[in-house]
């Protein structure tokens, strides 16, 4: 099937919206307890961090887009009000724009949780026992607070551009900044490199920078893809479903927008081989 040149007939702003209050009320009230316990070796039983078991999921607390103080926030809430469900979901991270009960999911890696408790492990230490010294660093970049954050600020910045733009209804070949050779060879298949999505992976990135504001100019490309895991999971899905060009592709978009935002580390610089962008996050124990 032809594709023809994107048509864009409506504007999506693009900049980092101020969201860092928001984001350290929802952190610190579901997720910080939990980290630091992990760090310190002093986990206690799931249910001590949580409203109720769902299944495998667990919710740890809800709260409503009502109770945030950022601009921005107030309002997107006063378009598109929704609840933000945060704890341990298989499902992971995303706002659910469709249907009639649209809501915003916020969760720790789950495979992660689940095989710590499985295991009767409530500390680091007794991880090093039944995963390898490489998962074991992931699985602390998984359980950082400026990955956590991250996590949030990417949600919260989709549900703000799904309340003011109604992004999410529309194609997303026209929500997109790429030219026509690029998606001829993308096939307009994934979502990963479209205009919204990078919207959000600049907010994630954004608050690692705020975190780790010290060491960024030190930092490579690979470290940021080390640190913000799911940068290395896009990279691993459009390379397995597209190849290096795609990779290619949509990791120069990320750049150019990360050095328009002032996020581009004097380290973080692209080459032809993307093959130190493609690491194994399956967490698979």
């Amino acid at each position: 099937m032809k594709i023809s040149e994107p048509r864009i007939d409506y504007k999506l702003e693009k900049r980092i919206y101020n969201l860092k209050k928001d984001v350290d009320f929802i952190y610190d009230h579901a997720f910080k307890e939990f980290i630091q316990d992990f760090h310190s070796e002093l986990l206690k039983p799931l249910e001590f961090y949580g409203e109720k078991s769902l299944g495998r999921d667990f919710k740890f607390v809800t709260f409503s887009t009502k109770e945030l103080k950022a601009k921005e926030c107030k309002i997107a809430d006063s378009k598109l009000s929704v609840p933000i469900f945060c704890g341990v979901f298989d499902s992971g991270n995303f706002f659910n724009f469709s249907g009639d009960k649209p809501y915003i999911q916020l969760s720790l890696h789950s495979v992660l949780v689940h095989s710590i408790y499985s295991n009767k492990i409530e500390n680091i230490k007794g991880m090093k026992y039944i995963i390898s010294n490489t998962q074991l660093k992931k699985a602390k970049n998984e359980f950082d607070e400026g990955r956590i954050k991250g996590s949030i600020a990417h949600e919260l910045s989709h549900w703000v551009d799904g309340a003011n733009y109604d992004i999410f209804n529309k194609i997303v070949s026209k929500n997109t900044e790429l030219s026509r050779q690029e998606l001829l060879k993308l096939k307009n298949k994934s979502v990963d490199m479209s205009y919204f999505e990078i919207q959000g992976q600049i907010h994630g990135i954004s608050e690692l920078k705020r975190k780790y504001k010290k060491q960024w100019n030190d930092m490579s490309l690979n470290d940021l893809f080390n640190l913000y895991t799911s940068l290395s999971s896009i990279a691993n899905t459009l390379y397995k479903n597209y190849g290096s060009d795609v990779v290619l592709i949509w990791s120069r978009n990320l750049i150019k927008r990360l050095a328009r935002e002032g996020l581009l580390g004097v380290n973080m610089k692209l080459t032809s081989d993307v093959s130190q962008l493609l690491e194994d996050i399956s967490y698979r124990i």
